[in-house]
């Protein structure tokens, strides 16, 4: 099959189970759900496999294990961030997709990205980052954009070097396989963070400990998982069959502007933003335009 009708398949896959985790960020804490969903994701696989006749183990699998153990640190980030905003947070999926496509540049010997879109775009980015992250008002106690920005940039960031090693693993290893190890190690990563979370209190957990979580806000984990594995599968079968840094630029603009509506109508951001956020916005949607212009 064409790789461009998988990635097409696999937006609209995303653009889904991205609303769904939206909707789960504001009814479970972060770590638990991920917890829940890395594990069912991690069993459908087991089944899978099992099915199949296939299983597998190799002691390299275990490295697997250990990006998707990484990994679920940016997935946790993603969550936190999508509590402040849907539309904001994957508006600066680019910056991701030029730590991927650089690292595949360097690492696997496909075409250089670094040129003045990607540079500027980059640059005009961050400048977006900052005005969205400003007060709503003066009388705001916190800052809360300062703390969205530092979740959307950690996923940013843990992203876009797990994601050049999904690109890495898919030159020999099996989508089965590498689906499997992956979400073992990205249920322990999430596992960990929710023990960690436990010990040193973190807010998030320590104001919403006191709720009981009822079937009604968790049976939303059941499609957000098969969602999920679903999105990774067609993110990995492209990854396959296509350069890096062509599935992730198509990928990641996709995934940038398609939430932006979703959020603002759907999930009622708009009414939220300033003037000085909406600026931001428009920065930003230029920003992430150049930088996937120029890696593309």
């Amino acid at each position: 099959m064409n790789w461009e009708i998988i990635l097409a398949i696999h937006l609209i896959i995303w653009t889904f189970s991205a609303a769904i985790l939206k909707h789960i960020a504001k009814k479970i804490p972060s770590a638990k759900a991920l917890t829940i969903i890395f594990f069912l994701c991690a069993i459908m696989m087991l089944g899978y496999n099992l099915t199949l006749g296939d299983f597998r183990f190799a002691p390299f699998f275990l490295l697997i294990s250990s990006v998707g153990f990484i990994n679920s640190y940016g997935s946790y980030c993603q969550l936190r961030a999508y509590k402040f905003s849907f539309s904001k947070t994957n508006l600066f999926l680019p910056l991701s997709t030029v730590i991927t496509a650089g690292l595949a540049a360097l690492f696997l010997g496909e075409s250089k990205i670094y040129n003045s879109k990607v540079l500027i775009g980059v640059l005009i980015l961050l400048i977006a980052a900052v005005f969205l992250a400003f007060k709503k008002s003066q009388k705001e106690e916190k800052n809360i954009g300062a703390e969205w920005l530092l979740f959307a940039l950690g996923m940013a960031s843990i992203w876009g070097m797990a994601f050049f090693m999904v690109k890495f693993f898919s030159f020999t290893i099996p989508r089965e396989t590498f689906l499997l190890y992956w979400y073992i190690g990205a249920f322990f990563g999430s596992s960990s963070i929710l023990g960690l979370g436990r010990i040193i209190k973190i807010e998030e957990n320590q104001r919403q400990k006191a709720e009981k979580i009822s079937f009604k806000k968790v049976w939303f984990v059941i499609p957000a998982s098969i969602l999920i594995l679903l999105s990774l599968t067609t993110q990995y079968w492209a990854f396959q069959l296509a350069p890096a840094g062509a599935v992730e630029s198509i990928r990641r603009f996709g995934m940038s502007l398609l939430p932006i509506p979703i959020g603002w109508y759907f999930f009622k951001e708009k009414k939220e933003l300033t003037k000085v956020q909406t600026l931001g916005f428009i920065l930003g949607i230029i920003g992430t335009s150049l930088t996937i212009l120029g890696i593309y």
